[in-house]
């Protein structure tokens, strides 16, 4: 038990350890819904790379802003359980608007509405599990390890169920998946913070001064790069394996297999960040992104180097993910945790997100699809010249 932590109705961080495992192994089944398979269906509703790439920029591109809004309610209020059930909610409702006919202009809409909402919880679900850790925060690891094994679930298995069943089922299984997460946010105590003990609180205390630091700047403008470079990934990745001939249970198989790696990297990265340090993760990660999409754009017809290549996502995203987890603890204190986690979401996974799938859109439909990948390892190439500035 945390015993530097209490929750209000005498739970127990043994109690609350099972929903939160669980809430992450359904929000990330989402997205192993959403990552493989929805540009498919996409392009199977007749929509062209192009307006793919923009749906993609959109889910992207809310997480500039829809984590930071989260953030600054759940840090002035304390609600962060019911911002979080609240986003869950919210995308539910508009998400079930897929289950019915939509142009592109209602896909572009209803994208952006449900969106708004889902992207605004991780964040917050975040900033809940790193104060429920407190100095446990190492960790943290093994908690979101079960995201990843929601993604490899719902990736190999509508893999699976793809050769058989139509992709027109596809909006009705993801609805269910947020429909799951947003009984287990129910399950989730709101924690007793230090404020509401008694101490004294600075109300509305700004963030801005900490943006000043140069090392914060270098670890959000890495944080933007990097995920630059995921975009032709989360975009078009099956797209373009089904290009060389590979079947839909391959390329869920695939997906599946990357976030098995990243999983391994969760158990072992305690270890490692103890005897290595943060910042040499954070290194090595960069450098091992480069190398992922060179193999990814020169080699997609050899299925070894394929493989190797999504073994590598265990640094390009797993690893990196965790490093930046703890700057981020490092670089927020506890009062600025919730808009801390929003700001590194935004800037990463929202602008850098989405000028990626953006660009990534261009490129499909303007040059040899193989440019995305060599366009990705630049990106990530580049934010190896600021990386220096962060403190190790």
């Amino acid at each position: 038990m945390n015993s530097d932590i209490e929750y209000k109705g005498g739970w127990s961080w043994g109690s609350v350890a099972t929903p939160l495992s669980l809430f992450y192994f359904f929000y990330f089944s989402f997205l192993g819904c959403l990552l493989p398979f929805w540009p498919v269906f996409l392009k199977e509703q007749g929509f062209t790379g192009y307006q793919i790439g923009l749906v993609q920029a959109i889910f992207l591109g809310t997480k500039i802003f829809a984590p930071s809004i989260a953030g600054l309610i759940s840090d002035q209020t304390g609600l962060r359980v019911q911002v979080i059930r609240v986003g869950v909610v919210g995308a539910g409702i508009f998400f079930s608007l897929f289950l019915l006919p939509f142009t592109l202009s209602e896909l572009l809409i209803y994208s952006f509405l449900y969106s708004l909402f889902w992207n605004a919880i991780l964040s917050q679900f975040e900033a809940y599990t790193l104060e429920s850790l407190g100095p446990k925060a190492s960790k943290y690891a093994k908690i979101r390890m079960w995201g990843s094994i929601g993604f490899i679930v719902s990736s190999i298995g509508l893999g699976t169920l793809f050769d058989f069943v139509s992709l027109h089922w596809l909006p009705v299984i993801m609805l269910g998946v947020i429909g799951m997460a947003g009984v287990l946010s129910f399950s989730l105590p709101e924690l007793i913070s230090k404020d509401s003990a008694g101490e004294e609180k600075e109300p509305n205390k700004s963030i801005i001064p900490l943006l000043y630091r140069k090392d914060i700047q270098a670890f959000l403008l890495i944080c933007f790069l990097t995920q630059v470079s995921h975009g032709p990934y989360y975009s078009f990745y099956s797209l373009y394996m089904k290009e060389f001939g590979y079947s839909t249970t391959w390329v869920g198989g695939l997906w599946a297999f990357a976030v098995v790696a990243e999983v391994v990297l969760f158990l072992m990265f305690p270890a490692w960040v103890k005897k290595r340090g943060a910042y040499f993760l954070l290194l090595l990660s960069i450098v091992l992104t480069v190398v992922r999409w060179l193999v990814i754009g020169a080699f997609p017809h050899l299925l070894g180097l394929v493989i190797i290549g999504q073994a590598l996502h265990a640094f390009s995203f797993g690893c990196l993910h965790v490093v930046s987890m703890l700057y981020v603890q490092q670089y927020f204190s506890r009062e600025f945790s919730g808009r801390g986690q929003a700001l590194y979401s935004g800037v990463s996974f929202g602008l850098g997100g989405a000028a990626g799938a953006l660009i990534s859109g261009v490129l499909w439909e303007q040059a040899e699809h193989d440019v995305l990948f060599y366009f990705a390892a630049f990106s990530a190439l580049v934010s190896l010249l600021v990386v220096r500035r962060i403190k190790n």
